[in-house]
């Protein structure tokens, strides 16, 4: 987490950030969260309890309530969906260039492509780049959240910016998803974008939610329809963590779970280095290791 101690051009003091989970906020939402509050005004009334603040009057506190207000969650979720629905889809544009440069062959309709998306850099300045933008749903294939990576056209990578991949709307519980007629009640859940289509570019068949971060992927909602998870975790000490909390709520509701482990960092530093052919190799191992039942869109049924 990050928090900004001095103004720093339009961006002021006293923000903070978490980007592990990409949720950011003031000390009041914090505060909020920290004591359960039911609205703003009991928020602030602690507040001022703690600083030994006095109490604000009624006259004053009925005129602040015509001020601006501080975007709500609801507010984040629908800049979300206006911001992917002016997005361009995927084919033929950066979007595509950026993830096949990748060895990334899996897309999907939850990706499109957006030449000018604002950002702030590091001085508070107001900017455009290029951004792939993903649609994270919910279960019900609802929008609730844009997923913005910015692009560095000329190296085609993502932009050397401060915080390149960012989201505007409602992650918890949700994914950006990649589905298929094929897979059954199976799903292929992992952390990022590019880790999750290099899997899905060894199973073109296999259903796919893209978690966006390791807290997120601990967090992520299974539908009612997967009898089935496989966890495609990074290679590290918070993908683990991840691994273990999430394959301990799939385990409660019945759910069989299916550990999938990088050789390198992640899924797809190992298409990179290996190809294709060895990814998938070591990844029918791993699942071929565990299942207890076939898995049509692997091809893999038992010995």
């Amino acid at each position: 987490m990050a928090v900004r101690l001095q103004d720093a051009g339009t961006r002021r003091a006293g923000k903070w950030a978490d980007r592990a989970t990409h949720e950011y906020g003031d000390l009041l939402d914090l505060l909020e969260s920290i004591v359960g509050a039911g609205s703003f005004s009991e928020t602030c009334k602690e507040a001022r309890r703690f600083l030994n603040l006095p109490e604000v009057s009624a006259d004053l506190g009925r005129a602040g309530n015509d001020q601006e207000k501080p975007p709500s969650n609801f507010d984040q979720v629908e800049s979300g969906r206006k911001l992917f629905s002016y997005g361009k889809l995927f084919k033929d544009t950066p979007v595509e260039r950026y993830l096949r440069g990748r060895d990334i062959s899996r897309f999907g309709p939850a990706l499109k492509y957006h030449p000018r998306v604002f950002f702030r850099d590091e001085d508070g300045q107001s900017r455009q780049l290029p951004a792939m933008l993903a649609a994270v749903t919910d279960n019900d294939g609802v929008v609730m959240a844009c997923a913005r990576t910015w692009l560095d056209l000329k190296n085609n990578s993502v932009a050397r910016i401060a915080e390149p991949k960012r989201v505007s709307g409602q992650l918890y519980g949700n994914a950006v998803r990649f589905h298929s007629s094929k897979a059954g009640g199976d799903i292929i859940a992992g952390e990022g974008i590019e880790t999750v289509l290099s899997i899905g570019s060894v199973y073109p068949g296999a259903e796919l939610a893209a978690c966006l971060t390791a807290t997120h992927l601990s967090l992520f909602d299974p539908p009612s329809s997967c009898t089935r998870l496989f966890i495609g975790r990074d290679n590290d000490d918070a993908g683990e963590l991840a691994n273990r909390q999430l394959r301990s709520r799939a385990e409660e509701r019945g759910i069989e779970v299916v550990d999938l482990v990088p050789t390198l960092d992640d899924f797809n530093d190992d298409l990179r280095k290996f190809g294709r052919q060895i990814l998938r190799e070591n990844l029918n191992r791993q699942i071929m290791a565990a299942i207890t039942r076939p898995v049509p869109w692997a091809s893999l049924r038992m010995p």
